[in-house]
């Protein structure tokens, strides 16, 4: 266990399958949105008796009866999508960020949980733990996510909040541009975004538009339009 009381990636093991943790790690793969089945419905193809059945895992199951009493079809039904109940899914990747070679962990995400970090946030995600096997008899460890909380950077921005030296507000910027070109299917990134996510990181517009010119200067940045830049690294 880290000093936080999370348990580290390396430190998971099998005994831990089914029991809620809690794990810290940075941000480093966020993979595309997918909709899941949370409910599927069935309409009994005899009786039009409409039965819902909830969804675990990636298989979708059909009846095996009808639930209607007077009825005894067992084999056709017609799955009904418009009355059965979707929700988001997304998966990302987090690794250990205290070590030289760090060991990785994938954590589903579903609902409001979809789409709310960024490449390279460090974060502490809270779950249960659950096996995956596909093809053969080894599996992999995924954390199905209950909660996900930022933590900052401590590396990133000064305790006492007056800002970075020039150094690290050039590897701030670098970072806000790679973690923004990442979500964008361009690569393209807006100039406001940035200075946004700088502000967020006590680094004024005007030393953050210093920054970016410095950039396109070194041939770091590419100009797109008065709007828009592109990481050329």
């Amino acid at each position: 266990m880290s000093g936080s009381g999370n348990l580290k990636i390396r430190d998971i093991r099998s005994k831990d399958i089914l029991n809620t943790i809690s794990v810290e790690g940075e941000v480093s793969i966020i993979k595309e949105i997918h909709p899941i089945w949370k409910t599927t419905a069935y309409m009994c193809d005899h009786c039009e008796f409409v039965m819902y059945l909830p969804v675990e895992g990636s298989k979708v199951g059909k009846p095996v009866h009808c639930e209607n009493e007077w009825c005894g079809n067992k084999s056709d039904f017609t799955l009904l999508e418009k009355k059965s109940s979707y929700t988001d899914s997304q998966d990302i990747l987090i690794k250990e960020s205290d070590h030289t070679e760090p060991r990785t962990l994938l954590v589903h995400l579903e609902g409001d949980l979809v789409d709310s970090i960024n490449f390279k946030d460090r974060v502490v995600v809270t779950g249960v733990l659950k096996a995956q096997f596909k093809s053969t008899t080894t599996g992999n460890f995924v954390l199905e996510a209950n909660s996900i909380e930022k933590i900052k950077e401590k590396n990133m921005v000064s305790d006492n909040k007056t800002g970075t030296d020039s150094k690290d507000q050039i590897r701030v910027m670098r970072e806000i541009i790679d973690q923004l070109s990442s979500s964008s299917p361009s690569n393209d990134v807006s100039l406001e975004d940035i200075y946004r996510e700088a502000s967020n990181l006590h680094v004024e517009r005007c030393i953050a538009e210093e920054l970016i010119t410095r950039l396109k200067h070194k041939g770091d940045l590419m100009s797109l339009d008065p709007e828009h830049v592109r990481a050329v690294w």
